[in-house]
């Protein structure tokens, strides 16, 4: 039937020219490159008269057959444009953060390689492809590659649908894996997951299972081994069980325990340690236990260096002069010079008393592992006597000045005002004679006493702002006079 199809659209190209045109036009979809090229060619070159030769038999039958073979061809057309497109997974290099070596990061990139086949993700790239793939000459470092940009150049360089990339890191406790999942071609983050395990980075190969179940939202496949597959896993070097760990401290001669028993005194060697976490304790009379768990990789070497932190703090007591009584928290402990190191951390109240020298008492802190020196200049009973005398006098006379010369400052002031007082009057004396006139109308005569009224009003106002000034100046005369004898 499709043969059938094919040659009844041959022998009617006119009227499938002109459905193929009308789709066009109409922007519906592009079909420059599946039309017969031949009878394509002859339409664009004489369009108009290919309309007018259009038969009247082209009818919806041609059509619909027409349309339907569009519609495969487009489809698959498209289907192997998808097939062109990347597939499969690359998983790139772990990028290292603190306390991960790269042989360490390289076997955990290897064993997820390992993990994410056994889960049946399809198509694996090795790392031996990766680096083979993304080389020198394509300009991507896998080793500092970390932008965006540059994680899904790296998975378009190697020709994959989806990417995974992340970070791991170790302290002396816990390891900490950070891993992404990217659609190379959309160019975003699929899905993110992050896991910290107590251990070494060892500790974390037991979890990677579960990890990549979370990050391909798949359930983990338990299999202890997977049959061939295109990753290529290389064997890690056998490592030997037993390390090697060095411990020294400052002072020496401290007590080791490791895991609870007691192996010697520092500076200590010990070349028999199995790997793992070990708990470390490290106990010197009159200073503050050490205790730290250390995890210890296999067949390695390692040495630490431990500054002990006294239990107590140290307090040294001068005074000038010399001999003075020492308390504290009102303990007399003995005379100056006076020094102790065996102070428990905190705040004390030091007192210092000497015979005809004024008691002297102020806080102090002590700190611990550290030593203060307190120095203190007894002042004696003398001394401050006269000093005492002194600061008499001098209040005597400031108290003098002060008065002398507020009470001549308000005197001044009421002084002012008692001129002020007195043109008052004038100008009130000059308003009474004018209104005092007997030939002045009744109009005048009113605009005349207003104006002595007010005249008057404000004699009276400033009479009682001076009397106010000369009550104040007087008091503190009255206040100098009483200060002179004391």
């Amino acid at each position: 039937m499709v043969k059938n199809l094919f040659l009844q659209l041959e022998a009617k190209r006119f009227c499938l020219v002109f459905v193929l045109t009308y789709t066009m036009e109409n922007n519906h979809f592009n079909i420059k490159d599946i039309v017969y090229v031949k009878n394509f060619h002859r339409y664009l070159a004489n369009k108009e008269d290919y309309m007018q030769k259009t038969p009247s038999s082209c009818t919806l039958k041609m059509v619909l057959p027409a349309f339907f073979i569009l519609t495969l061809f487009a489809t698959g057309f498209t289907q192997t444009l998808q097939n062109t497109a990347g597939s499969g997974i690359a998983v790139l290099p772990l990028r290292t953060q603190a306390n991960i070596t790269t042989a360490e990061s390289t076997e955990l990139t290897e064993w997820i390689l390992f993990k994410t086949f056994n889960l049946g993700m399809g198509k694996i790239l090795g790392l031996a492809e990766i680096n083979a793939l993304a080389g020198s000459d394509s300009g991507i470092n896998l080793q500092t590659c970390s932008t965006d940009s540059c994680i899904y150049a790296a998975g378009a360089r190697l020709n994959v649908r989806r990417i995974v990339w992340g970070t791991v890191e170790s302290n002396d406790f816990h390891t900490t894996i950070l891993l992404y999942l990217g659609d190379v071609s959309e160019k975003r983050i699929m899905n993110t997951v992050a896991k910290e395990v107590k251990g070494p980075v060892t500790a974390m190969h037991a979890h990677i299972p579960e990890i990549l179940s979370r990050l391909f939202n798949v359930s983990a496949v338990k299999t202890e081994s997977a049959p061939a597959s295109p990753v290529a896993i290389e064997t890690a070097p056998t490592i030997p069980a037993l390390s090697t760990i060095e411990l020294k401290s400052d002072p020496t001669g401290a007590e080791i325990k490791i895991n609870g028993t007691v192996v010697g005194t520092t500076p200590f060697k010990y070349d028999s340690l199995q790997s793992g976490l070990h708990d470390i304790t490290i106990d010197l009379e009159g200073y503050k236990q050490f205790s730290k768990k250390l995890s210890i990789p296999a067949g390695t070497y390692k040495k630490y260096v431990i500054k002990l932190i006294k239990k107590y703090g140290a307090l040294t007591v001068l005074s000038t002069p010399s001999g003075a009584s020492v308390a504290i928290n009102q303990d007399t402990v003995g005379t100056t010079p006076y020094n102790c190191d065996t102070l428990v951390p905190g705040t004390y109240t030091l007192d210092l008393s000497m015979r005809n020298y004024l008691p002297q008492s102020r806080p102090v802190t002590v700190i611990r592992n550290q030593s203060d020196t307190v120095s203190v200049n007894l002042v004696s009973v003398a001394f401050a006597d006269s000093i005492k005398r002194v600061n008499r006098h001098k209040r005597q006379i400031g108290r003098r000045i002060i008065f002398g010369a507020l009470a001549a400052g308000f005197g001044g002031i009421g002084l002012m005002y008692n001129y002020k007082v007195i043109e008052s009057l004038d100008e009130e004396q000059a308003a009474y004679d004018k209104y005092n006139q007997p030939s002045l109308s009744a109009s005048e005569y009113s605009q005349y006493y207003a104006e002595y009224e007010d005249a008057v009003d404000n004699t009276g106002n400033l009479s009682k702002k001076r009397n106010a000034w000369y009550v104040v100046g007087t008091v503190f005369a009255v206040g100098f006079a009483v200060s002179i004898p004391f």
